[in-house]
């Protein structure tokens, strides 16, 4: 005779069930909205050439995007605070279906520079509302894996979206790799308007209050530290499809097939960074830099040689992916008073830091030339370790 479940375990596989649901909504949703930013990064060659821009300043449409977030994704957090989470998801993600498919119908640079910094304003939203609602529904104590299966989507980005919007560009043309994303973009909002939970607002206090930690040192120094990392890793990670195709010599098949290697690697680095949340973020933020230092000034020492800098760029993607979400979950931990805001806050720190990255990487080309893109992300991963190993020293002071 087969046992009758009990009540209190057959609630459990229900709420698993759901939180599965929930978790692959926004993971997809994830997907989307790091897709549509990153997406430039494989298309800059021919993006720049269509355009009729040079390589460097064709950069702006990552440090535009990245900018936008950094200046206006918190403010817009607040602001939005008090709405049901589900509205505000849909919302932004009619955003992205709008603006990709804007890209896709109206090429031109000063239009789609504008819909970057539209769009760039949006991410921080959609990242920080999704996140903190994960961490809701999943419980005390398990915020780490909650938002660990939310940032599924950023490598699911950066694995299979990134390349195969390449290869897809490679085939017909980059604005048909936008307007799938504009139809992604909008399969997402449907799916979350039908099928997400109902929370009410999170009731995150009064503004004043929320506002409250960006005067603590400490969370200053954590926002920091999110900067610097994010800095180190994309000042190379912006310009890898030209370092692919100028250094390496490597046409669109093979910078799809590169960037999705990259991006599989994170799937480890996701897995192995969301056991690692709850439990000595700074820590593990010191190994990151550490880790990513000699990576990125290898990858300029390699001269484009594939046997030198295939596991480079395995490690790299274990780093990259490992950094993004420690630095979400990190700064989320250090305010639980405000998760919601303190996440966009940090998403607006790591889109500065990729701002900053593009920049440095930007003057570096300028100066030195494509294949000098390492250096300039090793310098900033020391900066990383510094604030890093300040922040572990003023706690244990």
């Amino acid at each position: 005779m087969n046992a009758v479940p009990r009540p209190q375990a057959t609630s459990a596989i229900a709420a698993s069930a759901s939180h599965a649901g929930v978790a692959a909504m926004l993971a997809f949703a994830t997907a989307v909205a790091v897709a549509t930013e990153f997406l430039v990064v494989g298309l800059l060659p021919g993006m720049a050439r269509d355009l009729g821009v040079p390589i460097a300043s064709a950069g702006a449409l990552v440090s535009g995007f990245a900018l936008s977030a950094a200046l206006f994704g918190a403010p817009l957090t607040l602001l939005v605070a008090r709405l049901a989470p589900h509205r505000v998801l849909v919302a932004v993600l009619l955003c992205f279906a709008a603006g990709n498919l804007a890209i896709a119908w109206l090429p031109g640079y000063p239009l789609v520079l504008a819909v970057r910094v539209v769009e760039g304003a949006s991410l921080p939203v959609l990242i920080s509302v999704g996140s903190a609602a994960a961490a809701r529904l999943a419980g005390p104590g398990q915020a780490g894996r909650a938002v660990a299966r939310v940032y599924v989507g950023v490598v699911a980005a950066l694995a299979l979206a990134v390349p195969a919007g390449v290869l897809l560009a490679d085939r017909v043309d980059w604005r048909a790799s936008f307007a799938v994303l504009a139809l992604a973009a909008a399969a997402a909002a449907t799916w979350l308007a039908a099928a997400f939970p109902r929370l009410g607002a999170s009731t995150p206090g009064p503004v004043r209050a929320q506002t409250a930690i960006l005067r603590r040192g400490r969370f200053q120094a954590h926002l920091l530290l999110s900067t610097c990392l994010t800095a180190a890793t994309f000042a190379a990670y912006t310009y890898l499809a030209a370092w692919l195709e100028t250094v390496a010599g490597y046409g669109n098949t093979g910078i799809a097939a590169v960037l999705a290697a990259f991006g599989a690697m994170g799937i480890a680095g996701n897995w192995i960074a969301g056991r690692l949340a709850e439990r000595g973020t700074v820590t593990a933020s010191i190994g990151v830099a550490l880790l990513l230092a000699p990576i990125l000034a290898g990858l300029s020492l390699t001269g484009g040689n594939p046997l030198l800098f295939a596991p480079l760029l395995a490690f790299w993607g274990m780093a990259q992916a490992a950094v993004l979400l420690l630095c979400q979950v990190r700064t989320m931990l250090a305010a639980p008073t405000a998760p919601a805001f303190a996440a966009a806050l940090n998403l607006s720190a790591c889109n500065l830091g990729i701002a900053v990255g593009a920049v440095a990487s930007g003057w570096t080309i300028a100066q030195f030339g494509v294949g000098a893109i390492g250096f300039a992300g090793t310098a900033l991963a020391l900066c990383a370790f510094a604030v890093a190993a300040a922040l572990r020293s003023a706690a244990s002071g």
